[in-house]
């Protein structure tokens, strides 16, 4: 893949924190392999918690977006960032039960 460890590891790490916060009593967070093409592979990370509220959705990777008082709402517009720079992108959507994110991560031109 064409990303940084530290930016994969920084990207996943911001999903996987706030998906922990909104399950305070426990939950399920699945990672998984979605489609891949020539150019990018696709991970998808799942969760059971109770959602992304609508009128959130579409600004959920904006800077000083959050629903916990006690943030600062900047770990998703960094991962955003971070997606972006390596040519990648990131995108959330409902699920049956939770959210499920999206990261399209490009792949090394050597590789294919």
């Amino acid at each position: 893949i064409m990303a940084r460890y530290d930016d994969l590891q920084f990207v996943i790490g911001e999903i996987l924190a706030n998906s922990r916060a909104q399950m305070p009593e426990g939950g399920c967070i699945k990672i998984y392999e979605g489609k891949q093409t020539t150019s990018h592979i696709e991970v998808l990370i799942k969760d059971n918690g109770p959602g992304i509220a609508a009128e959130m959705l579409n600004r959920v990777f904006l800077p000083f977006v959050t629903s916990n008082a006690e943030k600062r709402g900047l770990g998703l517009s960094l991962a955003r960032k971070k997606m972006i720079h390596m040519g990648g992108m990131i995108s959330a959507e409902p699920c049956d039960s939770g959210t499920k994110i999206s990261l399209l991560i490009p792949l090394a031109k050597d590789k294919l």
